[in-house]
Protein backbone atom coordinates (compact mmCIF):
# COMPACT_ATOMS: atom_id res chain seq x y z
CA UNK A 1 0.00 0.00 0.00
CA UNK A 2 2.96 2.30 0.58
CA UNK A 3 4.17 1.92 -2.69
CA UNK A 4 1.19 2.79 -4.31
CA UNK A 5 0.74 5.92 -2.10
CA UNK A 6 4.37 6.85 -3.27
CA UNK A 7 3.54 6.57 -6.83
CA UNK A 8 0.12 8.52 -6.19
CA UNK A 9 2.52 11.47 -4.64
CA UNK A 10 5.03 11.72 -6.95
CA UNK A 11 1.97 12.26 -9.87
CA UNK A 12 0.88 15.06 -8.36
CA UNK A 13 3.76 16.64 -8.13
CA UNK A 14 4.71 15.80 -11.61
CA UNK A 15 4.13 18.74 -13.96
CA UNK A 16 5.28 17.02 -17.56
CA UNK A 17 2.19 17.01 -19.93
CA UNK A 18 0.16 19.88 -18.07
CA UNK A 19 0.60 21.76 -21.09
CA UNK A 20 -0.84 19.54 -23.21
CA UNK A 21 -3.34 19.06 -21.47
CA UNK A 22 -4.52 22.94 -21.16
CA UNK A 23 -3.78 22.94 -25.05
CA UNK A 24 -5.92 19.58 -25.60
CA UNK A 25 -9.21 21.19 -23.51
CA UNK A 26 -8.48 24.85 -25.08
CA UNK A 27 -8.12 23.36 -28.91
CA UNK A 28 -10.74 21.58 -28.85
CA UNK A 29 -13.37 24.55 -27.90
CA UNK A 30 -11.59 26.41 -30.60
CA UNK A 31 -12.56 23.44 -33.21
CA UNK A 32 -15.88 23.02 -31.61
CA UNK A 33 -15.95 27.28 -32.37
CA UNK A 34 -15.15 26.80 -36.14
CA UNK A 35 -17.02 23.46 -36.21
CA UNK A 36 -20.56 26.43 -35.40
CA UNK A 37 -18.90 28.99 -38.01
CA UNK A 38 -18.52 26.83 -40.70
CA UNK A 39 -22.51 25.23 -40.13
CA UNK A 40 -23.85 28.43 -39.63
CA UNK A 41 -22.41 29.84 -43.15
CA UNK A 42 -23.57 26.22 -44.64
CA UNK A 43 -26.89 26.75 -43.43
CA UNK A 44 -27.08 30.54 -44.21
CA UNK A 45 -25.50 29.85 -47.77
CA UNK A 46 -28.10 27.17 -48.11
CA UNK A 47 -31.66 29.65 -47.16
CA UNK A 48 -29.96 32.27 -49.74
CA UNK A 49 -29.89 29.51 -52.65
CA UNK A 50 -33.41 28.80 -51.42
CA UNK A 51 -34.21 31.88 -51.50
CA UNK A 52 -32.86 32.21 -55.35
CA UNK A 53 -34.76 29.56 -56.50
CA UNK A 54 -37.86 30.71 -55.48
CA UNK A 55 -36.86 34.23 -56.94
CA UNK A 56 -35.84 32.55 -60.33
CA UNK A 57 -38.90 30.52 -60.38
CA UNK A 58 -40.53 33.84 -60.71
CA UNK A 59 -38.92 35.28 -63.23
CA UNK A 60 -39.31 32.22 -65.30
CA UNK A 61 -43.53 31.92 -64.76
CA UNK A 62 -42.95 36.08 -66.19
CA UNK A 63 -41.00 34.52 -68.97
CA UNK A 64 -42.87 32.01 -69.67
CA UNK A 65 -46.61 33.19 -69.99
CA UNK A 66 -47.42 36.49 -71.76
CA UNK A 67 -50.50 38.79 -70.77
CA UNK A 68 -52.64 36.98 -73.32
CA UNK A 69 -52.29 33.33 -71.20
CA UNK A 70 -53.74 34.34 -67.97
CA UNK A 71 -54.29 33.16 -65.48
CA UNK A 72 -50.84 31.26 -65.97
CA UNK A 73 -52.29 28.07 -63.56
CA UNK A 74 -55.05 27.29 -66.44
CA UNK A 75 -54.00 28.78 -69.75
CA UNK A 76 -49.58 28.56 -70.01
CA UNK A 77 -48.98 25.19 -71.08
CA UNK A 78 -45.28 26.00 -70.25
CA UNK A 79 -45.67 27.52 -67.11
CA UNK A 80 -44.86 24.15 -64.79
CA UNK A 81 -41.92 23.06 -66.52
CA UNK A 82 -40.69 26.36 -66.40
CA UNK A 83 -40.86 27.04 -63.10
CA UNK A 84 -39.50 23.47 -62.31
CA UNK A 85 -36.68 23.73 -64.61
CA UNK A 86 -35.86 27.04 -62.51
CA UNK A 87 -36.56 25.86 -58.94
CA UNK A 88 -34.08 22.95 -59.59
CA UNK A 89 -31.04 25.77 -61.12
CA UNK A 90 -28.99 26.40 -57.95
CA UNK A 91 -26.29 24.58 -56.82
CA UNK A 92 -28.96 22.78 -54.40
CA UNK A 93 -30.62 21.07 -57.58
CA UNK A 94 -33.08 18.98 -57.36
CA UNK A 95 -33.21 19.44 -53.49
CA UNK A 96 -35.31 22.04 -53.86
CA UNK A 97 -39.19 21.20 -54.80
CA UNK A 98 -42.20 23.15 -54.74
CA UNK A 99 -44.03 23.12 -51.89
CA UNK A 100 -47.84 22.93 -52.80
CA UNK A 101 -48.63 23.42 -55.86
CA UNK A 102 -48.69 27.28 -57.82
CA UNK A 103 -51.16 29.32 -56.70
CA UNK A 104 -52.77 32.40 -58.67
CA UNK A 105 -55.27 34.74 -57.33
CA UNK A 106 -56.72 38.66 -57.38
CA UNK A 107 -55.48 40.52 -55.07
CA UNK A 108 -56.02 44.43 -53.93
CA UNK A 109 -54.19 47.17 -51.55
CA UNK A 110 -56.68 47.53 -49.03
CA UNK A 111 -57.28 50.82 -47.32
CA UNK A 112 -54.59 50.03 -44.87
CA UNK A 113 -52.18 49.52 -47.40
CA UNK A 114 -51.92 45.70 -47.06
CA UNK A 115 -52.51 43.06 -49.95
CA UNK A 116 -56.24 41.62 -49.98
CA UNK A 117 -57.45 38.05 -51.49
CA UNK A 118 -60.45 39.93 -53.60
CA UNK A 119 -61.16 36.66 -55.71
CA UNK A 120 -59.64 33.38 -57.89
CA UNK A 121 -58.66 33.77 -60.87
CA UNK A 122 -61.32 32.90 -63.26
CA UNK A 123 -63.33 35.64 -61.41
CA UNK A 124 -61.42 38.90 -62.02
CA UNK A 125 -63.30 41.60 -59.48
CA UNK A 126 -63.98 45.20 -61.75
CA UNK A 127 -62.49 46.74 -59.06
CA UNK A 128 -61.46 46.77 -55.11
CA UNK A 129 -64.58 47.17 -53.06
CA UNK A 130 -63.82 44.05 -51.11
CA UNK A 131 -60.47 45.25 -50.27
CA UNK A 132 -61.85 48.63 -48.66
CA UNK A 133 -60.20 50.37 -51.44
CA UNK A 134 -62.82 50.91 -54.62
CA UNK A 135 -60.53 53.00 -56.39
CA UNK A 136 -57.85 51.05 -56.95
CA UNK A 137 -57.69 48.34 -59.64
CA UNK A 138 -57.36 44.05 -58.61
CA UNK A 139 -54.20 42.60 -59.86
CA UNK A 140 -53.78 39.05 -60.21
CA UNK A 141 -50.53 37.54 -58.62
CA UNK A 142 -48.52 34.31 -58.99
CA UNK A 143 -47.37 32.76 -55.77
CA UNK A 144 -44.67 30.16 -55.43
CA UNK A 145 -43.68 28.53 -52.08
CA UNK A 146 -40.27 26.13 -51.89
CA UNK A 147 -39.36 24.25 -49.49
CA UNK A 148 -35.47 22.59 -48.64
CA UNK A 149 -34.84 20.18 -45.74
CA UNK A 150 -31.24 20.78 -44.56
CA UNK A 151 -29.12 18.55 -42.77
CA UNK A 152 -26.08 19.67 -40.96
CA UNK A 153 -22.59 18.08 -41.89
CA UNK A 154 -22.21 17.77 -38.22
CA UNK A 155 -25.09 16.92 -35.60
CA UNK A 156 -26.21 17.21 -32.48
CA UNK A 157 -22.20 20.04 -32.28
CA UNK A 158 -23.32 22.86 -33.42
CA UNK A 159 -26.25 25.77 -33.01
CA UNK A 160 -27.86 24.70 -36.09
CA UNK A 161 -29.58 21.80 -34.50
CA UNK A 162 -31.75 24.40 -32.94
CA UNK A 163 -32.52 25.94 -35.81
CA UNK A 164 -35.37 24.49 -38.57
CA UNK A 165 -34.44 22.07 -40.77
CA UNK A 166 -37.00 22.90 -43.49
CA UNK A 167 -36.16 25.76 -44.78
CA UNK A 168 -38.58 27.70 -46.85
CA UNK A 169 -39.40 30.36 -48.90
CA UNK A 170 -42.12 32.04 -50.80
CA UNK A 171 -42.38 34.31 -54.24
CA UNK A 172 -44.91 36.76 -55.15
CA UNK A 173 -45.15 38.44 -58.57
CA UNK A 174 -47.81 40.46 -60.31
CA UNK A 175 -48.86 38.73 -63.74
CA UNK A 176 -51.52 41.57 -64.63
Amino acid sequence: MRRLQDFMARMRRDERGVAAIEMGLIGSLFILGLLNVGEIGRYAYTSMEVATATQSSVAAALAACDVAHLPATSNCAGLNAAVDTAVKSTSLGTKVGLSGSLAEAYYCVSDLQKLTYVSTPNSPPADCSAANNPSALPALYLKIATTYTYSPMFPGMTVVDSLPPQISQTAWTRMK
